[in-house]
């Protein structure tokens, strides 16, 4: 009888230290997983890697055409209302600063404001990060990109129209999605380095060339601004059906006035 009781004992303890084995690592697993949640990064909106070894063929100016109506109608979709002025903060505080860093320099800007949405700033990063990639692997030094355009408010787009005929009243620059990086200049890193700007030039159009054909921007080759206009392109609009003529571009406008007039009500 005594065996018995004994025997059952063991039993209902190796019972008891079994749930509790069973209990202690489910909890340790959970516990882990959220730790790796909590460092695992956000998924980003642009997950392609290009090929740094890719070469740029063609011409700037065909290959990089996408009309002002492409771009604005992803400023539209993708963008902000257009901004006032630089007092427009209810519109500002909506977007990222950007500021000069690691791979990309940011000119002093006379005819625009230092913002863009959080999309369009993913983009910039990801370009810039992207020349630096294409630079280390061919061995040349860390030179940056210049920014020289970003966001622009409705009063700096009509002061500069008036000077500049090419500088189209409605513009993708209003909406935040829109950004210039010139092809003639390029930040050196500290120290004595040299390398022809025609050959950082279609690096930077190497890279462009593959983020248009995975979907993600739009590109003009400005020839007098000297610069590659860029737009985060989205993913609802079939631009393919986008008819860009004169009706199209008019619409567009009528669009970006009733988004401002919006605003005011």
């Amino acid at each position: 009888m005594k065996k018995k009781y004994i025997y059952r004992r063991a039993i209902a303890l190796l019972i008891l230290v079994t749930i509790f084995l069973f209990i202690s690592v489910s909890v340790y697993k959970c516990a882990k997983g959220h730790s790796i949640n909590k460092q695992q990064p956000p998924i980003s909106h642009f997950p392609e890697k290009i090929d740094l070894n890719h070469t740029f063929r063609g011409k700037l100016a065909e290959v990089f055409s996408d009309s002002n109506c492409l771009h604005v109608a992803s400023g539209i979709e993708l963008g902000v209302a257009p901004v006032i002025d630089e007092a427009d903060t209810a519109i500002l505080n909506k977007m990222d600063t950007v500021d000069s860093c690691a791979f990309y320099s940011v000119a002093k800007l006379t005819h625009s404001l230092p913002y863009l949405v959080p999309i369009a700033k993913e983009l910039l990063d990801s370009i810039g990060s992207d020349f630096n990639k294409v630079l280390k692997a061919k061995k040349m030094p860390p030179f940056k990109m210049v920014v020289t355009s970003l966001t622009r408010s409705s009063k700096q787009q009509k002061q500069l129209s008036r000077r500049n005929k090419n500088a189209s009243i409605n513009s993708a620059h209003c909406f935040g999605t829109t950004f210039d990086i010139s092809w003639t200049k390029f930040s050196p890193p500290q120290g004595e380095s040299y390398i022809p700007e025609v050959k950082l030039k279609l690096i930077l159009a190497s890279i462009l060339d593959q983020y248009r054909d995975m979907g993600r921007c739009f590109v003009k080759f400005e020839k007098k601004q000297t610069c590659f206009h860029i737009t985060v392109a989205g993913k609802t609009i079939d631009y393919s059906k986008l008819a860009c003529d004169t009706n199209t571009n008019n619409r567009l406008i009528e669009k970006v006035e009733k988004m401002k007039q919006e605003r005011f009500k």
